[in-house]
């Protein structure tokens, strides 16, 4: 999945909680957090700002299916609990620049993952069998 320039700079502030309407995130969580996805960072002294760092790793990660991952984990309903704002706000904001890269959040069941607004709902690398909850989950997010 790759987006644009303009969504990785948004998604961005989205994801170290920079947008004000994601969970704030801190710059040793955010080194943590990146360094599951290939990095081998420390948080130290003379560190990026929180969002120029994001910045830097989602652009490094841009065109790889870890942003599909990055973007389905921002918007965790799990999250967002006690802390006054909502997880339908962020899936709203989201949506309003990744709809020009020709992607959406949608929820199915309790969680939101990103479609192809291209038709391409099911990604063919992620399928190992079907089955009949893989069945329901194609059909709640073609409706």
């Amino acid at each position: 999945m790759k987006i644009s320039e303009f969504s990785l700079n948004n998604l961005a502030k989205a994801v170290c909680g920079d947008s004000g309407y994601t969970p704030y995130v801190k710059g040793y969580e955010l080194v943590t957090y990146f360094n599951k996805y290939g990095f081998n960072n420390t948080y130290e002294a003379g560190f990026p700002s929180r969002w120029k760092y994001t910045e830097d790793c989602l652009r490094e990660l841009n065109g790889k299916d870890f942003i599909r991952q990055i973007i389905e984990e921002t918007v965790d309903p799990r999250r967002y609990h006690g802390l006054g704002i909502t997880v339908e706000e962020a899936v709203k904001q989201i949506n309003d620049f990744l709809k020009y890269d020709k992607f959406e959040l949608r929820k199915i069941g309790e969680f939101y993952k990103i479609t192809d607004l291209k038709g391409s709902i099911v990604q063919p690398e992620t399928v190992r069998q079907i089955n009949h909850d893989f069945i329901n989950e194609q059909i709640e997010v073609s409706i």
